[in-house]
């Protein structure tokens, strides 16, 4: 705190010395001091302060030029950034929109739903025809219901595995067939058999073909849907996701635009400043101005020496202005 008032003295002391350059009336009043009094070694030493002035005020301008640069560097390169940045989160990814997944959702549910009811339209149906025959029917029906569904829980199915393909297990493909075909087999054999007196053939053969394609291939539809299902939902979900940080890419990528353009307005003030700062040649322009208003008086003061002070007022050019 202590120091800042004395710096900002020091530089006024510093404009004040150089004053008598940048004035160009004083630098006249200057020349003609010296042409009126000083030697030719004062006024080289004076011719030297000019030259070191501005020596001084070309490597001023180009520490300015140097700083402007640098920061439109900066500048560019964080612009690169963004823009790379928000190319890469406009960037269309591969992903499957949430609206497939909806469809196959109701599609497996209510594939389950209508397996599931099948299920339980056939418990109902065994329940029906072994009650009359059987006084501890319900257990019986759970019994030959858990038989016929037996085979939905087989790692392996005989409709999609051939003779050479390769099985869990390295199982023989005739025990899978047994197992998938044999077992839903003997529980309509067993349900249709205590069914057969009060039926009859016709009625007692449809009911057997019922039971086992419900048996084959309801309980195997439930379980084969409920992971298709699952699936489905994380398809649906996956999809929310993505299109929530799609939404979210497109603010960040806005935003970063946004940035960029301030950045890109930024440069050009940058750049106007530059463009507005004097050249080496401006500078030297302006230098050999000033040495040769401060020769000129001087002269003139020398020249003078010897006339009246009318005449010596007649010939001191009127000037004006400072840089």
């Amino acid at each position: 705190m202590v120091e800042e008032p004395q710096h900002e003295a020091e530089q006024t002391d510093q404009q004040e010395d150089f004053l008598w350059i940048q004035n160009e009336g004083l630098l006249g009043d200057e020349g003609v001091v010296f042409g009126l009094g000083a030697g030719d070694e004062s006024v080289a030493y004076k011719e030297e302060c000019i030259r070191a002035y501005y020596r001084r005020q070309v490597a001023h301008t180009a520490r300015e030029r140097g700083a402007l640069q640098h920061e439109i560097d900066r500048l560019r390169e964080r612009i690169g950034e963004l823009t790379a940045q928000a190319g890469a989160l406009t960037a269309p990814a591969a992903t499957v929109p949430a609206e497939a997944g909806y469809a196959l959702v109701w599609r497996y549910g209510l594939g389950i739903a209508a397996a599931a009811l099948a299920c339980a339209g056939t418990a109902t149906l065994v329940f029906n025809q072994l009650r009359p025959e059987l006084q501890a029917a319900g257990v019986v029906t759970l019994g030959v219901v858990a038989a016929g569904f037996f085979t939905a829980f087989l790692p392996v199915s005989v409709l999609f595995v051939n003779d050479g393909d390769e099985r869990p297990g390295n199982v023989e493909l005739w025990k899978v067939r047994l197992a998938e075909v044999g077992m839903p087999l003997v529980a309509t054999a067993f349900v249709t058999t205590w069914a057969w007196p009060r039926l009859g053939p016709a009625r007692a053969l449809a009911t057997a073909a019922l039971l086992f394609l419900v048996f084959t291939f309801a309980g195997r539809q439930i379980l084969s849907s409920v992971p298709r299902l699952g699936e489905s939902l994380r398809r649906v979900r996956d999809g929310r996701a993505s299109d929530e940080l799609a939404r979210e890419n497109a603010r960040r990528a806005a935003a970063m635009g946004e940035e960029a353009a301030r950045m890109h307005a930024r440069e050009a003030e940058l750049r106007r400043e530059a463009a507005a700062l004097p050249s080496d040649a401006e500078w030297d322009a302006v230098r050999d101005g000033k040495l040769a208003l401060f020769r000129s008086e001087y002269e003139l003061a020398r020249a003078s020496q010897g006339r009246s002070p009318l005449d010596v007022r007649l010939h001191v050019p009127s000037t004006n202005g400072s840089r």
